[in-house]
């Protein structure tokens, strides 16, 4: 019989999982950068409505826990929250920097002591 982990259903085969995911907790972004920071330990494939109810089914490769990838999802989960947080706190701070910087950004005056540029970006010495 499958074992629950909170949202978390683990294989007879101790080598597979599934879980749902919450959107309003998770947005399907957050699940999808999280499962590919796991594409070298595991397979991911997703099923579900993204409004409702995402479904996240989890096969480990070969040599890898199946427990030690789920709980290394479930960080992965944590850290692109958080980041996706942050960026949409600090989206106009950046923003107002960016303008500043590219408002106020004059390109430097031509040295003539300083080689040309050639189309692809090498300096030439003539």
């Amino acid at each position: 019989m499958a074992e629950k982990l909170e949202q978390t259903c683990f294989g007879e085969d101790d080598n597979s999982a599934t879980m749902s995911i919450h959107p309003g907790i998770f947005s399907l972004e957050v699940a999808q950068l999280a499962a590919y920071s796991l594409g070298d330990r595991a397979h991911v494939v997703f099923t579900g409505d993204p409004d409702r109810e995402i479904r996240v089914a989890i096969r480990a490769k070969a040599g890898e826990h199946i427990r030690a990838v789920v709980d290394s999802y479930h960080e992965e989960l944590l850290s692109y929250a958080v980041h996706e947080t942050v960026n949409a706190r600090n989206h106009e701070i950046i923003e107002l920097i960016l303008r500043r910087v590219l408002a106020t950004n004059k390109p430097l005056a031509e040295d003539p002591s300083r080689p040309a540029a050639t189309p692809l970006g090498r300096k030439t010495r003539w």
